[in-house]
């Protein structure tokens, strides 16, 4: 790419008010990125191929400017497929420890007609700099894969965690996020729909101390009767900022489409910056498209009850935002990496 001072990212497809500030994020440019190795562990069945060129061919949350530096760097894919039909028992596990200095993946992960897969990628860090990984997925018709991210990252890296989806006929992709640490965090994710494809996607995070999270994510409803989930779930502390975009695009074509996003904010702190974009767009008559949010701080009433109880303030909200956090990650279902999860947060019993 043409070496530019800085990078643009997470670009909503429709712009608002410029003087807003919220179209998108600007960050300096890295500069040249070098690959970053992580441990793998996958079933047998799993063909796995690593290529300096991509196999799935979709676009990104965090946009086009991550994609000309990954480029540029001549970052290499990881690629891994299940075959028709198979459904895999255990798990893709991705482990990421990542050192200081600047680095960069890719990762793309196709699943062939009717296939099953998990693929659950930890991502931690030992030392500062920047870092960026890229998610490819591509399900076949009526193929079906969870993913699992979760981010436990040191508070000194700048984290780019970008992520696009494909999603054939009667396919479906649920995704589950947690973001639980990293300095500047850039999060996207860009998923295009087919014929009743069915997207869930289900983010939970915590921003503390003066770090910032910028989000980005993007649903195109192209096939008929096609169906999407945004649910996010998140806390803010001290002096942290929050941007979050959230965009259903509902096509020419793709009747009886319906899309809904919803974003629950807890600010505990009065110095926290929360901003929210959410967007519709609609170019059918027959279809629904909802989105909502609700923000705010503890309830009085709820915090005079637990006080009356004998909880101090801080054990309340500590308790609330774990709250928060368990509320996606009982979505997990492999147990390994819900409990990385839960012993991230200091622990839950949940029973």
């Amino acid at each position: 790419m043409e070496k530019r001072e800085k990078l643009i990212l997470n670009h909503i497809p429709v712009l608002t008010w410029n003087r807003l500030k919220m179209n998108y994020e600007e960050i300096p440019n890295p500069g040249k990125m070098t690959d970053l190795e992580f441990d793998k562990k996958f079933p047998a069945e799993v063909f796995y191929e690593k290529d300096t060129k991509r196999k799935i061919d979709v676009q990104t949350g965090v946009g086009a400017d991550i994609n000309s530096l990954l480029d540029a760097s001549e970052i290499s894919s990881h690629y891994f497929k299940v075959g028709k039909g198979e459904k895999l028992a255990e798990p893709i596990r991705l482990d990421f420890d990542i050192k200081e200095g600047k680095w960069a993946s890719v990762v793309e992960l196709e699943v062939e007609d009717g296939g099953e897969a998990t693929l659950v990628m930890d991502y931690r860090s030992s030392g500062s700099g920047f870092s960026a990984i890229q998610t490819r997925l591509k399900a076949d018709k009526e193929a079906k894969i969870t993913l699992v991210q979760i981010q436990r990252i040191g508070d000194d890296l700048d984290f780019v965690n970008d992520l696009g989806g494909y999603l054939d006929e009667k396919s479906n992709i649920k995704v589950i996020k947690v973001i639980l640490s990293g300095d500047n965090s850039y999060d996207g994710g860009r998923f295009v729909l087919e014929d009743r494809a069915d997207l869930s996607t289900n983010i939970g995070y915590i921003v503390e101390k003066d770090h910032r999270l910028d989000m980005n994510y993007l649903v195109e409803h192209k096939g008929v009767f096609s169906l999407s989930e945004i649910d996010v779930e998140g806390v803010l502390r001290d002096t942290a900022y929050k941007m979050f975009r959230g965009t259903i695009d509902i096509q020419h074509g793709a009747d009886q489409a319906k899309g809904n996003e919803h974003e629950n904010v807890l600010m505990l702190d009065e110095g926290v910056i929360n901003k929210s974009i959410p967007i519709i767009l609609c170019a059918e008559e027959n279809v629904e498209g909802n989105h909502g949010a609700t923000m705010g701080r503890l309830d009085e009433d709820l915090m005079f009850y637990l006080l009356s109880r004998g909880i101090s303030e801080e054990e309340i909200y500590e308790l609330m935002a774990k709250v928060r956090i368990l509320a996606i990650a009982n979505q997990i279902e492999d147990s390994v990496a819900k409990d990385l999860v839960l012993n991230e947060i200091g622990g839950f019993d949940n029973d």
